[in-house]
């Protein structure tokens, strides 16, 4: 079964970061990345993930959307043992 987020593994870092509550700066820090790139890996997960409006997305869905991610790797790893 394919994935139908296929998130990258920043991508998840940074939206569990978001989940936490944390700010662009602090995610940037904790992932040695720039600001800058820790707001656009959180655009595109939120693209991929289809939500139209970032006003929209709270952390339940959002963590819901990351544990979906998770598992579906898992399965595919898992398939390709």
């Amino acid at each position: 079964m394919p994935n139908p987020f296929d998130l990258t593994m920043r991508e998840r870092q940074v939206m569990e970061l978001v989940c936490e509550g944390a700010d662009y700066p602090t995610i940037a820090q904790r992932l040695a990345i720039s600001p800058r790139c820790a707001r656009r890996r959180f655009e595109t997960a939120v693209d991929k993930i289809g939500v139209k409006e970032t006003a929209s997305i709270n952390r339940r869905s959002i963590a819901a959307a990351i544990r979906f991610d998770r598992a579906m790797r898992a399965t595919q790893e898992a398939k390709n043992v």
